[in-house]
Formats: structure tokens, C-alpha cells, sequence
């Protein structure tokens, strides 16, 4: 009755990520059919509906760790400390953090989605949000390993998750303050980088699972039997 309670735990991010996938989907058909859907109306988080400058100031800052430069530094940066701190990720998990931080820009134009406002008719489609998908995708992975982390001190950590969860939840509203993008976007963008998350961490935890089985197993051949005496 038991036996596949493992299997279901094993699983479950795969299962996650492909929900969040199939939603993501889903919500990019139907805005594009119902273009007046109820979730696009109203913006509570725009300029107007927030007249607060400072609070503009900060979320403007929350999105600049999204601008494309800034964003291939971050996973450069987090790339070569994985690669200087000899830290068990694998080159497969690295390269589809990359791709997956990116994926928005490569889906925008299945979609082809314009933006809220026709001053902003320069940028690129707006679903989903690339900010929202990045942040998930990319923030979202640290704090995966900082919950498994055991190394940093407890205040430290916590500061850091809080952190992460800080940019990952504020830059959906720093999207929609700036008016770069219609609400449906911003929760496709972290439907979808929720659904690439699950992907990459179920696909680590395997990857770091297959190398732990053949360390044991390696250790296990090494040892030598003792022979008898007599």
C-alpha cells in the first residue's frame, strides 16, 4: 500500500513543475482569446493606484537585478563560485539554469502579446514576464540551496532566504508599478519559472542522487576482504 510513497516524494517537483507548465500555457491561450479578462482590468499596483514615491524608487531597484546585462553577470558570477567552491552542482543543472533564466524571451513570440501602454511599444512582447520568470528561476534556485545548506550560520541563512523571497515576490509588483506589463503576464512569469524551478531541481537532486550511489559503490569495491589466519 506503502510502496510508492518514495517514488511520489521523488517526483513530486517533476509533477509541480509540470502543473505550473500546463497552467502557464493554459493562462497565455486565454488571455490572448478573451483580451478583457477580468484578471487584466485593474492594476492596484500601478503608479496611480500607489503615488508613493520612495516605494517607486525601490521597486524600480528591484527590477534592475532583471535588466539582461545585469542578469547574465548574476549567472556568471553564481556560475564561477560553483566552479572555484568545487560545489556539487552539476555542468547539466548549470546550463539549464541558464537557459531556463532566458526562457520567457525565447516564448514571448509564440505569444506575441503587446504591452499594456503604447509608450512602452519598444520593448518586447510583454507574456510572459521575463523579470517574474527570472527571479523565480534564478533566486528561487538559491534559495533551494540555501534550505539545504548547512555550511553558513543560521542568521545568515535566514537573511538570505528572506532575501531571495523578498526579490522573488516584490519584483512582480515592481513590473506592474512601472506599467511594463498586464497582471496575467507577471502570473504567467512565475507560472512558468515556478514549472522550470521544479524541472532543474528535480534534475539536480537526481544528477546528485546518481553520483552519491556511485561514490558508495566505488567505496564498497575498494574495500578488501581480511584473510584468514589458519
Amino acid at each position: 500500500m506503502f510502496g510508492n510513497i518514495s517514488f511520489g516524494r521523488n517526483y513530486f517537483p517533476l509533477l509541480v513543475g509540470g502543473l505550473c507548465l500546463l497552467s502557464f500555457f493554459l493562462l497565455g491561450f486565454l488571455v490572448l482569446q478573451f483580451p478583457d479578462n477580468f484578471l487584466d482590468r485593474t492594476n492596484f499596483f500601478s503608479e496611480a493606484a500607489l503615488p508613493y514615491p520612495w516605494l517607486g524608487n525601490l521597486l524600480k531597484l528591484v527590477s534592475f537585478f532583471g535588466e539582461t546585462l545585469v542578469a547574465l553577470l548574476l549567472l556568471l558570477l553564481l556560475s564561477l563560485f560553483f566552479f572555484f567552491t568545487k560545489y556539487p552542482i552539476k555542468l547539466p543543472t548549470i546550463v539549464g539554469l541558464i537557459l531556463f533564466s532566458f526562457s520567457a524571451d525565447l516564448l514571448k513570440p509564440l505569444f506575441a502579446r503587446d504591452r499594456p501602454g503604447p509608450t512602452i511599444t519598444h520593448l518586447t512582447y510583454s507574456y510572459p514576464s521575463g523579470h517574474a520568470t527570472f527571479y523565480a528561476v534564478y533566486f528561487g534556485f538559491i534559495f533551494f540551496l540555501l534550505l539545504r545548506s548547512k555550511a553558513l550560520p543560521k542568521w545568515l541563512r535566514n537573511l538570505l532566504l528572506a532575501f531571495c523571497a523578498f526579490l522573488i515576490v516584490s519584483v512582480g509588483l515592481s513590473r506592474l508599478y512601472l506599467g511594463f506589463h498586464w497582471n496575467s503576464d507577471v502570473l504567467g512569469g512565475y507560472l512558468l519559472g515556478v514549472g522550470l524551478l521544479s524541472i532543474l531541481i528535480f534534475g539536480q537532486e537526481r544528477l546528485s542522487g546518481k553520483s552519491r550511489s556511485a561514490k558508495l559503490g566505488a567505496n564498497e569495491n575498494l574495500r578488501v576482504p581480511k584473510r584468514k589466519i589458519g
